[in-house]
């Protein structure tokens, strides 16, 4: 039966640190299923799920502090089981673009908590546009909502939420999740 593995790492970029990752993964007889990475500052972070065997899993579990030096990267690692789908909901992505304020990432996550909005991924992104030289923020967002919910209310909602904080959204069904 195969395992599942998430595994975290966190450090200073470097150019190949996701192929070391990848490599040791494979060499431990295990496959990545799942990989994000992203950099933040001049730091990194990855996440991975990967599954295999008990013992291709428990392998890598015991090459954590190779795993590290190896790297130069903090590494968390924890077995998982595989993520059920969410029944009764229904898949939407959300993108906001607006000028970057210190409040709106907290503001827009407390709307979607008080209406029962799951978050499944959540990306911001700040930038300077190239025009006016105002620092704009842009929010992606992959949810899923209550299936009994009047779409057309909810999403009547969320655009007049939008508009009182001077948000350029768009919320739309996800045609693959």
């Amino acid at each position: 039966m195969k395992q599942q593995l998430f595994i975290s790492a966190v450090g200073v970029y470097q150019p190949k640190v996701l192929s070391q990752l990848a490599s040791s993964v494979h060499d431990y007889g295990a496959t990545i299923v799942d990989c994000r990475m992203g950099l933040l500052g001049n730091e990194t972070s990855i996440t991975m799920l990967v599954s295999g065997s008990w013992d291709a899993i428990a392998k890598l579990e015991g090459m954590y502090s190779k795993l590290e030096k190896k790297l130069e990267m903090k590494v968390f690692m924890k077995r998982t089981e595989k993520r059920l789908p969410e029944k009764q909901r229904v898949p939407y992505s959300i993108e906001i673009v607006s000028i970057a304020k210190s409040d709106l990432i907290n503001k827009v996550i407390e709307f979607l908590q008080k209406n029962e909005i799951n978050v499944c991924e959540f990306y911001t992104n700040t930038y300077q546009n190239p025009y006016t030289d105002v620092t704009l923020l842009s929010i992606n967002i992959i949810v899923s909502i209550p299936s009994g919910t009047s779409i057309s209310l909810m999403r009547a909602e969320f655009l007049e939420f939008c508009d009182r904080l001077n948000l350029d959204a768009v919320m739309e069904p996800m045609k693959v999740f």
